[in-house]
């Protein structure tokens, strides 16, 4: 019998209603997690996701969730018919520390350099450091200054200063003539980039120092600081961004009584001294210490005594710079032994991985250390020139790149605009 024929009534049935999911859920909890990639596509979904996606609180919301990753720059060398041989940069590689089946580790290409044919180094020796802040990237060369954010590929080329060009001649004790720092301004948020630089008179016997300032956004030109820095800075090695200031290495070899690394405000644009470890004494070698933030304190890797057992890298650490009247408060954390066969001396400290200190030796090789109880354990060693360079997009690989020098920094994608 049909069910309507019985005479009863059926009940209605409900309509399944969705609430709607507030738009702050799904900013906090849902998109503030999501790639960047995927981001920049949801901007066009409605104007409410658009704008919530631009909004300088979700975007540093986003980089605060980020995981922080290795970005690999290989220098390869290439010949070019008007310059002859120069070395070119091969692309931004995003390095994963974690091995393939093979044993052979990876670098996915996340910003092609193809087009760059304007950033060449006539010589490897004279290419500058790499930084990183907040998802975007400096690459100085002496001819051109460029800032990118590889995520959003979008690219910033800064303008020309008379400071770049190399002076005729120079003291043949400098290296080079100009070194860069790249950070955060915490007052104005606003961006820096900074430039030490050389100038010499025409025969190279007189030279001063000087530093010259470009803020991202607001700037059309390079502003030279009202007073030079207090001690010359090694060419070529680039600053390390902490809390707001610029921390360059000073040419110890120039000053023998050299006193503490070059801080640079970037709030202010003063310049002052911050001095190593007290038990570091005056004959820290500073060619062979290196700078990194960790984790939001400042790292200062100074080598250790060398023997019989080998040689080893002390781990200082501070949370806070101090002020003039008050020094940083070091403290050592770590102590990474390496063995008698280690041809390297320098080692740069680049991060820190799944707690684990991340090093570059020489110019093609990280060394990875685990910690045990304040001491570093050697876990693995990688030959960036071994490594499988491969392209996500078509999956093609470039495992041959014949690679001269390999740059390497900390880096976390980011909506950070230009």
């Amino acid at each position: 019998m049909h069910p309507s024929s019985s005479g009863k009534k059926e009940p209605k049935k409900s309509k399944l209603v969705t609430p709607d999911v507030p738009h702050e859920l799904i900013a906090t909890q849902i998109l503030v997690h999501l790639p960047v990639r995927s981001l920049l596509r949801f901007r066009c979904v409605c104007k409410s996701w658009h704008h919530t996606i631009d909004n300088d609180y979700f975007i540093q919301a986003h980089l605060r969730v980020r995981n922080l990753s290795l970005l690999v720059a290989p220098l390869i060398k290439n010949t070019n018919d008007d310059r002859g041989e120069e070395f070119i940069i091969a692309g931004l590689h995003r390095w994963d520390h974690k091995r393939n089946p093979g044993g052979a580790a990876a670098a996915t290409l996340i910003h092609d350099m193809a087009d760059y044919d304007h950033l060449p180094f006539p010589d490897k020796r004279n290419a500058h450091d790499l930084a990183h802040c907040d998802g975007l990237v400096l690459l100085p060369t002496d001819a051109k200054v460029i800032v990118l954010n590889p995520a959003t590929r979008r690219v910033l080329t800064l303008p020309s200063s008379p400071h770049s060009v190399r002076p005729p001649r120079l003291p043949a004790h400098i290296r080079g003539h100009q070194a860069f720092g790249f950070g955060h301004d915490l007052r104005s948020s606003a961006y820096k980039v900074a430039r030490f630089f050389y100038r010499c008179d025409k025969d190279g016997y007189h030279c001063t120092t000087g530093m010259e300032v470009f803020t991202l956004k607001t700037d059309k030109h390079w502003r030279e600081t009202a007073v030079p820095p207090p001690y010359p800075v090694m060419a070529g090695r680039t600053a390390t961004f902490f809390k707001g200031s610029l921390l360059w290495t000073a040419q110890a070899s120039l000053l023998p009584n050299t006193q503490g690394f070059i801080r640079f405000n970037l709030e202010d644009e003063s310049f002052s001294i911050t001095p190593p470890p007290p038990t570091c004494g005056p004959g820290l070698d500073y060619a062979a210490s290196s700078l990194a933030e960790l984790r939001g304190e400042l790292c200062l890797c100074v080598p250790g005594q060398r023997g019989a057992d080998g040689s080893s890298l002390e781990m200082w650490m501070c949370a806070d710079l101090g002020t003039n009247d008050e020094a940083p408060r070091w403290h050592r954390r770590y102590i990474i032994r390496f063995a008698p066969f280690c041809r390297w001396r320098y080692f740069r400290l680049i991060s820190m991985l799944d707690e684990e200190p991340v090093f570059q030796a020489g110019s093609d090789h990280l060394v990875l250390y685990g910690i045990q109880n304040g001491d570093g354990v050697f876990n693995d060693m990688v030959s960036l020139k071994d490594t499988m360079y491969q392209n996500a997009d078509n999956d093609s690989k470039h495992s041959h790149m014949l690679v001269e020098y390999i740059d390497v920094i900390p880096y976390v994608e980011s909506l950070v605009p230009l």
